[in-house]
């Protein structure tokens, strides 16, 4: 573990709730407090709706997770074409739904959300899917590096893809290990070395199991939130799972000083057992 020397003069957040999912991972930070600040989580798929937008504001310290939900804004969603616009309805604190918008690949999403005499916008492109072929099982035993489930040994899962040729490519992969969601790894790719190329990404440091079954989400992004996924990355200390410095917070798409992320992506999966 590399020694922190870095020294913040304000708070800084990193937004560890903010992984596609509804769990929190909570690291304790010595830092100063600040206002508090929006926080969005926003998501829009080429899969069936609805599609939630999650709005809370920043706490006072790491320690307090009983994050403020933000009520009665104002959240609208519409795309580039004109064809699609939709307000939102709070459906619980904090939690804004759609009812009848569809995600369409190809389209931008334009994300506006009004609370508190603010106004905070943000928009992402979704990318056309890409299919994901098959999954691939290596044994691996590492002899003394955890998985999330406490395994030293098993399965580490490839995902085989054809990347297509002459088109921006960025990508994140989402685990299931028996439908339970195993977010200690943030899996990402580009295609800067591998544009048009068959890929067989791993995703390592989590150890499939006999009679398990096996789901990969492979999610096409933009590079707006290939990049805050990136920096979020780095921020919890990537592969060593510890925090060596913190510059800043994570990359965020939105305006007005939000933190956070609202993401526009399709989705493609494969499946499959873990046999002897």
């Amino acid at each position: 573990m590399k020694q922190n020397h870095y020294k913040p003069q304000q708070k800084i957040f990193v937004l560890l709730f903010l992984l596609f999912s509804s769990c929190e991972e909570v690291i304790d930070l010595d830092l100063e407090t600040a206002l508090p600040q929006l926080m969005v989580e926003g998501n829009i798929t080429d899969g069936a709706g609805p599609y939630l937008v999650k709005l809370s504001k920043t706490g006072a310290y790491f320690g307090n997770q009983n994050y403020e939900q933000v009520r009665d804004a104002t959240v609208v969603l519409t795309d580039n074409t004109g064809q699609q616009k939709e307000t939102l309805a709070e459906i619980s604190p904090g939690n804004y739904q759609t009812s009848t918008l569809q995600g369409v690949a190809g389209r931008t999403y334009i994300l506006t959300i009004t609370t508190a005499g603010k106004t905070y916008t943000a928009q992402s492109t979704m990318p056309y899917p890409v299919p994901l072929d098959s999954l691939g099982l290596e044994y691996v035993e590492s002899g003394f590096d955890e998985d999330a489930a406490g395994n030293t040994k098993g399965y580490e899962v490839k995902a085989h893809f054809q990347d297509p040729l002459g088109i921006k490519n960025y990508y994140r992969f989402k685990l299931y290990l028996n439908n339970e969601y195993k977010y200690k790894e943030i899996y990402l790719q580009d295609d800067d070395l591998s544009d048009g190329k068959k890929i067989a990404y791993e995703l390592e440091a989590n150890y499939a199991q006999v009679g398990q079954r096996v789901r990969v989400e492979m999610l096409g992004i933009d590079k707006a939130t290939y990049n805050y996924y990136n920096t979020l990355s780095n921020i919890i200390g990537g592969d060593n799972g510890f925090i060596d410095a913190v510059p800043d917070n994570p990359k965020s798409n939105l305006s007005n000083g939000a933190l956070g992320y609202f993401a526009a992506y399709s989705i493609n999966h494969n499946e499959r057992m873990v046999a002897e």
